[in-house]
């Protein structure tokens, strides 16, 4: 089970293998949960996270999955009580298994972008608030060296330039990529070895990831 806390909104997402994922957001009154259903039908669901895609100041979610298919996003309600959307898919990741995401702003331009760890490797989206035209709303950031079977990631400024930069760890060992501004990201830069050559670790960043 993966367990992610947005404190801001004291709201909880929890994966279950069962494929019925499910958004938990605690009541005002600090005495008990409201269970809010994610329609994600027929998945095998690996990993989920949340992050303000549309800056309407509500946090939607991204929920990524084992079976190949591409991760599926879920938009909070504008207005009123919390409430999620049908799916949309516009992260195209074809025939790779996800593992892992987060949201972050990439490029500066206010707006949050997507990393996913995936069976073949990093790939990072930039979106544009989720504006227009499902099809437009992200652009794929062409990596120099995307790595494989990226299992674990996570992003913060790692040295303190002011960008957001990539940790990510795999079979292979601990990298991180470094972002040069507007998400132009060197290779990956090996940060150490793997403890065992069936688990996978990722180094801490100054931001949560």
């Amino acid at each position: 089970m993966e367990l992610f806390l947005s404190s801001i909104f004291s709201s909880f997402s929890v994966w279950t293998p069962s494929s019925a994922n499910a958004c938990l957001r605690y009541n005002a009154d600090a005495t008990s949960f409201l269970t809010l259903s994610l329609g994600t039908g027929n998945y095998e669901d690996t990993a989920i996270t949340l992050g303000d895609l549309n800056n309407d100041k509500r946090l939607d979610v991204v929920v990524t999955n084992h079976p190949g298919k591409n991760p599926r996003i879920f938009l909070c309600s504008r207005s009123g009580d919390v409430s999620y959307s049908t799916a949309y898919v516009g992260l195209h990741i074809p025939q790779s298994i996800g593992y892992k995401a987060r949201v972050v702003d990439f490029n500066g331009d206010m707006y949050a972008d997507v990393v996913v760890g995936t069976q073949a490797g990093l790939r990072v989206f930039l979106g544009n608030g989720c504006e227009g035209l499902e099809s437009k709303w992200w652009r794929e950031v062409l990596l120099k060296d995307k790595g494989s079977q990226t299992m674990q990631l996570s992003v913060g400024d790692i040295n303190n330039d002011g960008k957001v930069d990539i940790a990510s760890a795999s079979a292979s060992g601990i990298w991180a990529l470094f972002n040069s501004g507007a998400a132009l990201f060197t290779a990956r830069a090996r940060v150490g070895l793997p403890e065992r050559r069936n688990l996978h670790y990722c180094i801490p960043c100054s931001a949560a990831g």
